[in-house]
């Protein structure tokens, strides 16, 4: 029985320290990814989709949940702000834009752990359906800490990174064939 249990305690963490390690290598190369593109504050990877190899699909379940093909929907990734300053939870924020051209987008906050941010509000996300546009369709959302006036995305009260996903859902080819050049809102530090 002795032997057994020792055993079993090895293969235990053999695999506990296989995962480990591959969740490390996963993460270090999702971070260092060569193929993402650049469009100011956000992030993408084009070759993200369904027909994709295993090791991408390994990357893209590190962070989130399988992703649609290009011709479904952009995923774009704001981590930092237009200084290039990590998003950060303990700070204001504007984030300021025009209507994307897709059927349907979408701007959601995520924590440094990738799930949504725990609010008493329940605001997650704005979209297409839900901003206050102004002249021109243009937009403005306050990604703060403390509650704002007008269109606010709740950041929590931990001192952590935070993540903005923007989701454009069947873009038109002008945004999928121009990645790093479409027009994407503008992410700006707010000083108080």
């Amino acid at each position: 029985m002795k032997k057994f249990l020792s055993f079993l305690l090895i293969i235990v963490l053999g695999l506990g320290t296989g995962a480990g390690i591959s969740i490390l290598l996963l993460n270090h190369w999702v971070k260092g990814q060569e193929s993402t593109e650049k469009n100011g504050c956000w992030r993408t990877v084009s070759t993200l989709g369904t027909n994709v190899g295993l090791i991408d699909r390994a990357r893209v379940s590190v962070s989130g949940l399988f992703a649609l093909s290009k011709k479904e929907v952009v995923y774009f990734i704001g981590s930092h702000d237009e200084n290039g300053d990590p998003l950060m939870a303990d700070k204001n924020y504007i984030i300021e834009g025009k209507d994307m051209d897709a059927r349907f987008w979408s701007i959601t906050a995520y924590a440094s752990d990738f799930f949504l941010i725990p609010n008493p509000e329940k605001i997650f996300s704005f979209n297409d359906s839900n901003v206050d546009y102004g002249e021109n369709r243009q937009f403005k959302i306050h990604l703060s800490p403390k509650k704002q006036e007008g269109d606010w995305l709740p950041t929590g009260n931990k001192k952590q990174r935070i993540y903005l996903n923007l989701r454009l859902y069947n873009p038109s080819p002008s945004i999928s064939d121009n990645l790093e050049t479409t027009p994407l809102p503008i992410i700006k530090e707010i000083k108080e």
